[in-house]
């Protein structure tokens, strides 16, 4: 799991702009050995910020995971938003944004209000694999 340490104001934010968060859990192996541990740092990219000024106002932010971390060191990351968890605790009642074809090993994010924050400790489930 991951978690965004400062908030990203999508009024302020553009494609292309670094973020940064850390790991919520560790990430594991097949074999269930820690790879990276909980609390590591994550780097990654924004690769889209759009900004609806319409009913409903609302912000779609893509963030790519960039690095990971692991013992000083930061090592490539590649990662996929996981929609497995809300799924099932919303009974498959959830709406999935789409990326784009450009934009693999990514998450999108919907982020509703005129002026939309993703907010500092904000957590979401991906799939990751250290390269």
């Amino acid at each position: 799991m991951f978690e965004l340490t400062p908030p990203i104001a999508a009024d302020t934010a553009a494609g292309g702009d670094p973020f940064a968060g850390r790991l919520a859990t560790a990430i594991r192996d097949r074999k269930g050995k820690v790879v990276a541990p909980a609390h590591a740092p994550v780097e990654g990219r924004l690769l889209r910020v759009e900004v609806r000024r319409t009913a409903p106002l609302a912000a779609t932010l893509v963030l790519k995971l960039r690095t990971v971390e692991i013992g000083g060191v930061p090592v490539p990351l590649t990662a996929d938003r996981d929609w497995r968890k809300l799924l099932s605790q919303r009974k498959g009642q959830v709406e999935i944004p789409m990326s784009f074809p450009w934009e693999r090993n990514s998450g999108v994010f919907r982020v509703q209000g005129e002026h939309a924050v993703m907010k500092a400790g904000s957590q979401s489930d991906w799939i990751t694999e250290a390269q």
